[in-house]
Formats: C-alpha cells, structure tokens, sequence
C-alpha cells in the first residue's frame, strides 16, 4: 500500500498535481509529472472531480498549448490542464 495525502492507495498508483517539465526522452523534450514520474500515454488515471474521482486513460500531444486528454467509459473526453489532482498508475 502506498500512502498520498492522508489517503492509502493500492500497489502501483501515485497521487499528485500534474505538472509540465522538461523531458529528453519525450517528443517535443517535454512530459507530464506526477510526483515527478513522467506520465505516459495509455496510462491508467484518476481525476479529481468535486468529492470523487474519474476512471479514464491518459493522452497528450507533447505540445504545451494543448491540454491533457482523459478517455473516459465510452471514449468521452475530459480536458484537464497542469495543477491537477489525480492518480496514476503504470508509469
């Protein structure tokens, strides 16, 4: 078990606010972060939403104008932007 925040995940997830950096690895030299594990696409991920979280899959397009794409149940897209609060796991 992992412990984030106060609250006790489960093997393999990390919780924390997404931020943008520098990445040599990635195209365009640039990545998302959580705790400073870069983000990769396909990944499983959870969004704070108001008291809950959103099940969805993660996707960016290395550009720092565009916002990161969520893919929810039924491929809906949620847009969240750098700063925010949500779990990942296989990173």
């Amino acid at each position: 078990m992992l412990k984030a925040n106060g609250v006790v995940l489960e093997n393999g997830w990390i919780e924390g606010r997404i931020t943008l950096g520098p990445d040599d690895n990635a195209i365009f030299k640039l990545n998302n972060f959580v705790q400073g594990k870069a983000i990769h696409a396909g990944c499983e991920i959870l969004v704070k939403y108001g008291e809950g979280w959103i099940d969805g899959r993660y996707e960016w397009s290395f550009r720092k104008e565009n916002p990161i794409e969520v893919y929810s149940e039924g491929d809906e897209v949620i847009y969240i932007g750098e700063g925010h609060l949500v779990r990942v796991r296989n990173i």
